[in-house]
């Protein structure tokens, strides 16, 4: 496996677990395993080498996108939120996947931790 997959596909796992403790205005009890909440406002996003948030943040500023906080600097991964009323969520998803600033990009999650005592 290509290095730079296994350090994304690492980094975004990372992200998920990270996330799920810093949501704000969100419901937990509708969780499963099987179907995932996402949270259409927000978007982890990985920028490409030497891309800041702020091209991306100016790019699609019709969107009132922002950046939210850093997840990631050294690997450049960050949560971005937009407002949903300018646009619906699988499009601005699209849009931001196929920017040319961008590595990857999803929905952020709400995730449970699992019980250890099990």
């Amino acid at each position: 496996m290509n290095l730079s997959i296994f350090r994304t596909v690492f980094l975004l796992s990372f992200l998920l677990v990270y996330a799920c403790n810093t949501q704000k205005n969100t419901d937990t009890s509708k969780t499963t395993a099987d179907t995932p909440v996402y949270i259409e406002d927000a978007l982890i996003v990985q920028l490409k080498d030497r891309v800041t948030p702020r091209q991306l943040t100016d790019e699609y500023r019709p969107y009132n996108l922002k950046m939210d906080k850093a997840i990631s600097k050294a690997t450049n991964l960050w949560l971005f939120t937009y407002d949903t009323s300018t646009i619906e969520p699988p499009k601005m998803l699209k849009i931001i996947k196929d920017s040319p600033y961008v590595t990857e990009a999803e929905f952020d999650k709400v995730i449970e931790l699992r019980n250890p005592r099990r």
